[in-house]
């Protein structure tokens, strides 16, 4: 091993030139990161740019003669180009300081750090790294308070979030917790929730196809369901696909669409209390305005069932949530559509001294849902449509220096009654960290 540059300073991303003469590479010896070149033959090195910013990743033509990098500015790092002439460079002293320099021969094979090899166990990064305490609030139910986590080991291998809410009005919780084995093909899932004395969970396997420009996901998965004394035992297939897009500057997915098409069976043949089925679609599409980082979603909910199974649309805590309506109904089938108008109203991009919160944006959300259940296309026709509108606000947030969460406070009327029925506050974690939690319908998505 030889020693060509060995000092005090960072020097980086090494290239040889095309003749094997030179080595390129970056440094930051001026105070500011530049790219060198290192003569083999005469010993000498010559600066090559002079930037103010940084220059990063040298490459060179195959005849020598240009030279692009990367430059980095208060827009972003840009690819520029220069000339590559040593005879115009100015000369810069170099020298290899004076302490001791390790070959490989000289390293004692049998050190412990090289001889022992330890098999990876995922347990001492998997714990816990935070709680978040999260709440929310709505007009009918009130406050609910938790706790919300999130962690994986170093590999990924492992991940899982958890969230627990109590809600105070109706002393009831509301648990969520999303598992994640992903060290084998086909990814392993598991998800279960409880609320309002209702506990349903799925244990599935998913397929990913992925590409740059989109994803796909199949997943077949074991479906459990009690609620009261029931207990149902079903099958279900997911199907995802995903080509929306996101952007340093988005507030939400922008561009593209997604679209989800479920199906489940519960039979008591797999010893379910029910024999039922149920099939759905969601379909998203997202469109750039004019105005930057302006979009339109439109989003299509359509779901049918059979046997002992039902849709509620309205609100609360329906299948398809028409937001500020007060009324609910439940039939065999279902259906909601949902335009929304979001738009960036404040680029804050600041922190709280060392506290680990950081200020990304604030935006606003016009929305408008409609929705009905039915039993038949025929009584589609004279079904009562419910309406409803509002308004949303969101601070999106930073928390941990990793997890991105949204805080948002809203309100919502119900068009039929031409009143403001539903103020709600609540603290969400965002895309793209939670899209892998996706189940069923993806709220990481479509919010």
């Amino acid at each position: 091993i030889r020693p060509v540059i060995q000092d005090q300073y960072l020097d980086l991303e090494p290239i040889w030139s095309k003749d094997d003469r030179y080595i390129i590479f970056v440094s930051d010896r001026s105070g500011v990161f530049n790219i060198y070149a290192y003569d083999l033959k005469t010993e000498r090195l010559y600066q090559i740019t002079n930037v103010l910013t940084a220059a990063f990743s040298p490459a060179l033509s195959s005849d020598n003669k240009k030279l692009a990098f990367q430059l980095y500015s208060s827009k972003g790092f840009d690819i520029h180009i220069t000339d590559f002439v040593i005879d115009t460079l100015n000369q810069v002293s170099s020298s290899i300081d004076d302490f001791p320099f390790l070959s490989f021969s000289e390293i004692d094979k049998s050190d412990t750090l090289y001889s022992k090899l330890f098999a990876y166990n995922p347990f001492p990064s998997l714990y816990p790294k935070f709680w978040l305490p999260c709440f929310k609030y709505d007009t009918q139910n009130k406050w609910s308070y938790g706790l919300f986590t999130y962690g994986a080991d170093a590999l990924f291998h492992h991940q899982y979030a958890l969230q627990t809410l109590y809600n105070v009005k109706i002393k009831q919780p509301i648990i969520s917790f999303s598992y994640i084995y992903d060290r084998l093909y086909p990814t392993l899932l598991v998800d279960a929730n409880y609320e309002n004395q209702r506990l349903d969970a799925n244990l599935g396997a998913r397929f990913s196809f992925l590409k740059n420009d989109y994803q796909q996901y199949l997943t077949i998965s074991y479906l459990f369901d009690k609620y009261e004394q029931y207990y149902d035992h079903g099958l279900g297939v997911f199907y995802q696909f995903n080509n929306a897009k996101y952007f340093p500057y988005s507030i939400s997915y922008e561009q593209g669409s997604y679209l989800g098409v479920l199906g489940e069976i519960f039979d008591k043949r797999l010893l379910s209390d029910h024999n039922k089925a149920d099939a759905s679609l969601v379909y998203a599409q997202f469109i750039n305005l004019p105005m930057k980082n302006h979009i339109l979603m439109f989003n299509c909910n359509i779901g049918f069932t059979w046997g002992d199974y039902f849709y509620t649309v309205g609100s609360p805590n329906a299948s398809f949530v028409i937001r500020g309506s007060k009324q609910r109904i439940s039939a065999h089938h279902g259906i909601s559509l949902i335009t929304e108008y979001r738009l960036p109203i404040l680029w804050i991009e600041r922190g709280l001294g060392t506290l680990p919160l950081f200020f990304q944006n604030i935006s606003g959300k016009v929305f408008f849902d409609i929705g009905t259940a039915y039993n038949s296309f025929a009584q589609l026709q004279n079904a009562e449509i419910l309406k409803g509108a509002g308004l949303e606000l969101s601070l999106q947030t930073l928390c941990f220096y990793q997890i991105p969460v949204k805080f948002s406070i809203g309100f919502a009327s119900d068009l039929q009654k031409a009143k403001i029925t539903e103020i709600y506050f609540k603290i969400n974690p965002t895309l793209p960290l939670f899209n892998n939690f996706i189940f069923k319908i993806p709220q990481a998505v479509l919010n």
